[in-house]
């Protein structure tokens, strides 16, 4: 009898495996952690010594852990790793071993996984889960906002040694802003430490006591930079009304002075709310200010708001500030919206106008969220509509194709909950065309045979775009072969796809020569305002015989009717030297096409500079992080760097940020190097993406910028 190529491979991967089955020992149950081996993988302190309440507990069968002893023996190990990782941090940050922190990014999140596992069948499970969570962001800022103040304290030294008054006082400054925001910082944290022991049971005073000396003696070294770089000052405040909203707004009266009582006139005075300049004024020349602040996003359990002395970088003044307690209420806005389009397709614009007000008195800074059918509207940065001074503002984005075509409407909405101005939305009217697209298809084979056990291989590529030729990206569709679905793949940036298949047994058994095949793909339009599309071509593959050898034939026949004529290794043994005949004899398979992509060309443009030096921009950033624009902290942080190195190294000219970083990377070292390459990526993120920074990381960009341009700390971290 006749056995197909294709048939033999079958056969005898078959019996090799039949023969694996018999003799494979059956698998032996996964060995327990010994509570040596438990101890094993609990977070060591940075100077070796073990945790000081390291428990060894033994690692359970999961088969055997039950609802009553077991899952509260593993909830407490985890909690109990992930204490101890908390207490190590904290510890190590008064001795200056940050490493001690990054277990933060390493075991922590495992074991965090592994308590909320344990943990979801309880009722408290969630609340118990978030403090753990924000203990690790809190905790992480709070290390990174020591460190660098640590460094900058160090860089103030060399400053002061160097007889360098003007840096000095630059950099005093800066850890007057850190210490402000370390205490803040440091608050938080140790509110964590409670719930957590709370939620827990776990002793969290060992932390919570380094938190509060670490917090002690950042504010006692920045009063002792203060007193040597800058004269004291003293702020009052006063507010007409405890009881404030946005229609009755709260009015301070104040004076910023020398601690001679001397008005200092000219003076910034800013009011911060949540964390947050909100607003700032001027001081008169007598040192008298006035502020009147409206709240709009503030969280409705405000206590106390900040009056702030907020000294330029320069001045030989020190900040100074004071508050004023506050009961926000709620009030009810109006919001208008008008616009949008009497029709309009994917792609198509859609513009909303509105305002935002309170007794015709327009509302600032607000967020307006604006949506089709669920599917939010953005600008293409990725950012919502803000009101502006008078309330207005205006959105205009494009369809997304996600929305369904037919008699829809546009949402106008305040996205916040709690805040001082309650939500309120609107709804415009809107009518979506369906888009009619077109689908494109290529066939070429590929391989005669894709393996030992399929058939021809082709190799299907087109394109989805609409009737307009735009691309679209992200959608499905399917490619069949004689009307039979083989594959489904997803269109990329291009509206582009590209995939292998294998042809289908049934269209080639028993025939050899060429074969005539019908490719088809399809694009449904599920979900969308997109209408479906097909393409359908044709294609002749090749299909050469492939017999198997007659000796190897007869071989299988008589096994067949003589198994116990030999061994079952002995088989396995013949078995497997006729199949390396068969692929001697009929050689390998044909390599399947691969294909590259070539990167997209770099775009982007050169960073904008203003006419201030580099150390100005430096503290600009600094002082953008403290008021919380972290997006524009590091790329004023990326200027100074940039108008550094320009005027070292002799950059001038027109680069992209990438192109600069090729032109100074191999000129200023390794180290500053690998500096200003982190810098790049992370002012990239800053000026593109559509994704809000974390402080952290707003941070971690300033520190690169201090290293390269070798204003910071990094000089000191023995890196």
């Amino acid at each position: 009898m006749g056995f197909t190529h294709r048939r033999a491979g079958v056969l005898v991967w078959v019996g090799v495996l039949l023969v694996a089955a018999v003799g494979a020992p059956v698998a032996g149950a996964v060995p327990s952690v010994s509570p040596g081996d438990a101890s094993e993988i609990v977070p060591q302190r940075g100077d070796g010594a073990s945790p000081a309440n390291n428990t060894s507990v033994q690692q359970e069968d999961p088969e055997s852990v039950d609802s009553s002893g077991n899952v509260s023996e593993l909830q407490s190990w985890f909690s109990g790793r992930l204490s101890q990782t908390v207490v190590n941090c904290s510890e190590g940050l008064t001795v200056g071993e940050y490493d001690a922190c990054n277990r933060s990014d390493g075991e922590y999140p495992e074991w965090l996984s592994g308590y909320v596992n344990v943990t979801r069948e309880s009722d408290s499970g969630d609340n118990r889960t978030n403090a753990f969570e924000r203990t690790r962001e809190n905790q992480t800022e709070y290390a990174s906002k020591v460190r660098r103040f640590r460094n900058t304290v160090e860089a103030y030294n060399d400053a002061r040694n160097d007889s360098d008054t003007q840096r000095a006082r630059r950099l005093a400054r800066r850890a007057q802003t850190l210490a402000t925001d370390i205490n803040r910082t440091s608050g938080n944290l140790t509110r964590n430490y409670g719930a957590i022991a709370n939620g827990t049971g776990r002793d969290l005073s060992p932390a919570t006591r380094t938190t509060r000396n670490v917090s002690r003696n950042v504010t006692t070294t920045a009063a002792s930079l203060s007193i040597e770089q800058f004269r004291n000052t003293t702020i009052t405040a006063r507010g007409a009304d405890r009881v404030i909203s946005f229609s009755e707004p709260l009015r301070v009266t104040g004076r910023v002075a020398a601690a001679n009582g001397t008005g200092l006139a000219d003076r910034t005075v800013g009011i911060r709310v949540d964390g947050r300049i909100r607003g700032t004024t001027t001081t008169n020349a007598t040192g008298v200010y006035r502020l009147t602040y409206r709240p709009t996003r503030a969280p409705l359990d405000t206590e106390r708001v900040t009056l702030q002395y907020l000294p330029r970088n320069r001045s030989v003044y020190s900040g100074n500030e004071t508050s004023v307690p506050v009961d926000i209420r709620q009030v009810e806005p109006t919001l208008r919206a008008t616009g949008g389009s009497n029709a309009v397709s994917y792609g198509g614009p859609v513009t909303v106008d509105g305002s935002l007000a309170v007794d015709g008195i327009g509302a600032r800074g607000m967020p307006v969220a604006v949506s089709v059918d669920g599917e939010e509207l953005r600008f293409e940065d990725g950012t919502r509509a803000r009101t502006a001074s008078n309330g207005g503002f205006r959105l205009s984005a494009r369809l997304p194709k996600e929305v369904n075509d037919g008699r829809r409407s546009v949402r106008v909405s305040l996205p916040l909950e709690n805040r001082a101005l309650a939500r309120d939305n609107v709804s415009i009217p809107l009518t979506v065309r369906s888009t009619p697209t077109a689908l494109s298809v290529n066939a070429t084979q590929t391989s005669v045979n894709g393996s030992n056990v399929s058939g021809p291989v082709v190799r299907l590529a087109g394109r989805l775009t609409t009737n307009g030729d735009q691309a679209v990206r992200n959608e499905s569709v399917a490619l069949a072969v004689n009307d039979t679905t083989t594959t489904t793949v997803t269109t990329d940036e291009n509206g582009s796809y590209d995939a292998n298949v294998s042809v289908p047994e049934s269209l080639f058994a028993g025939r050899t020569g060429t074969v005539p095949i019908a490719i088809g793909a399809r694009y449904a339009g599920v979900e969308t305002s997109l209408e479906a599309s097909t393409a359908r071509t044709r294609l002749r593959i090749d299909v050469p015989a492939q017999p198997t050898p007659r000796f190897l034939a007869e071989l299988l026949a008589f096994l067949a009717e003589h198994p116990w004529y030999v061994g079952v290794p002995v088989v396995v043994l013949v078995l497997g030297l006729g199949y390396a005949i068969v692929r001697i004899r009929d050689g390998s398979d044909a390599d399947q096409a691969s294909t590259t992509t070539d990167p997209a060309a770099e775009g982007g443009s050169s960073t904008g500079e203003t006419t201030e030096d580099w150390g100005s921009l430096l503290d600009a950033a600094n002082h953008q992080l403290f008021t919380g624009d972290r997006a524009g902290a590091v790329a004023t942080a990326y200027a100074a760097t940039r108008r550094k190195l320009r005027d070292d190294l002799g950059l001038g000219g027109a680069y992209t940020h990438w192109e600069f970083l090729d032109a100074a990377r191999n000129a200023v070292g390794d180290r500053r190097g690998a500096a200003l390459g982190r810098l790049t990526e992370l002012y990239e993120r800053a000026a593109f993406s559509p994704y809000d920074l974390s402080e952290g990381t707003a941070g971690t960009a300033i520190d690169d910028a201090e290293t390269v341009t070798g204003d910071g700390s990094d000089e000191h971290t023995g890196e």
